[in-house]
Formats: structure tokens, sequence, C-alpha cells
């Protein structure tokens, strides 16, 4: 889908983000776009995909210029996000072996890729991404009084009732990236 509105024209991959915009449409241009299943596709201009780096090597691609955050398996196949710095690691709660539970963290970025901008938001389950845009939904004016339109990257803890967020929260504040 097509937004125009947060700091230019953004192209939104995925199905879910839509629901979260309905309500501000006026203010928005929206064109849908799907990732085929393979991951591959090519942003058109300024892009915000909902979609993580397991899914499409794009989203991988853009995640891994990232100074402050990486999104990929640990050693034993599970995805979480990590601080580069080595000094935290967000986990699924889902991926929990002892207790798994209706929880899931998600990275949420504004990064470049090639000649572009693209706005990502990735759950390491698919609960996370809807985790992401209910804070997003919540608190975009606050993030963005925070960042601007500087590259940035940060993790939302979520948790959930079935499909329903119950609660969103960061879970690593937005970390502007040039200030890193």
């Amino acid at each position: 889908m097509t937004l125009s509105g947060f700091g230019g024209v953004l192209r939104a991959a995925g199905g879910g983000g839509a629901v979260v915009w309905a309500e501000h449409r006026e203010a928005f241009q929206v064109d849908h776009f799907r990732i085929p299943p393979d991951g591959q596709w090519q942003p058109r201009g300024d892009v915000a995909a909902i979609c993580g780096p397991k899914s499409s090597p794009v989203t991988a691609q853009a995640i891994s210029s990232d100074p402050v955050l990486m999104f990929e398996p640990d050693d034993a196949g599970r995805w979480n996000i990590r601080e580069r710095d080595g000094s935290r690691v967000y986990e699924s709660p889902m991926d929990d072996p002892t207790a798994p539970r209706w929880a899931d963290v998600a990275y949420v970025g504004r990064l470049a890729l090639k000649e572009q901008t693209i706005f990502i938001v990735a759950g390491v389950h698919a609960l996370g991404s809807v985790g992401a845009i209910d804070y997003l939904a919540r608190n975009l004016p606050d993030l963005y009084a925070h960042v601007g339109t500087h590259r940035f990257s940060m993790v939302i803890r979520s948790e959930h009732d079935g499909d329903t967020v119950t609660r969103s929260e960061l879970a690593c504040p937005p970390r502007i990236h040039d200030q890193t």
C-alpha cells in the first residue's frame, strides 16, 4: 500500500497494516502490494514493509545495514533480535520451550535500501508484527517527535489474547542511527 503523509510517500507491503491505517485513510494514499511467497520483490520508491528477514531476502538485506540491531537465527535456528554490541537479546516468548506464551517481539526500523528508504515492521512471528502495528498506531506522533526523518531502529514487545493485542510496549527504545 502507498502511504502519503509520514515524511513523504511510503509503500507498505503486507496485509496487516491496512487495518491500523483505516482510521487515518484521509491522510494517506493507499495502494496494496503483496510480497510474493519467495520473498523476492523490488521496492518502487520509499516503502514500508510488514515482512521479516526470514520471509524476504530484500528485508534481510535492509536489516543487515542496521548499525544497532541484528535480526537473525541463533545457533539453534530460533530467530531473535540482538543488539550488535552483544548486550541484549530479544527472544519471542512464543519460542520458550518450557512455557510458550501468546507474546512476541518485533523489529521496527527506518533504514536505507540502495537509494531508497524502507520502513520495516517485522515480528519474530506474525503476531509480533500485529503488536508492533498496535504500538505504532498509539505512539506514532511521539515516535516521530523523537526520531523525525532519521534512520532508526527499536524493538516492540507485545502480549496477546489470541489475535487481540492486550499490551504493546518498547523493549528497546528507538535509537537514531547517525547518533550511535
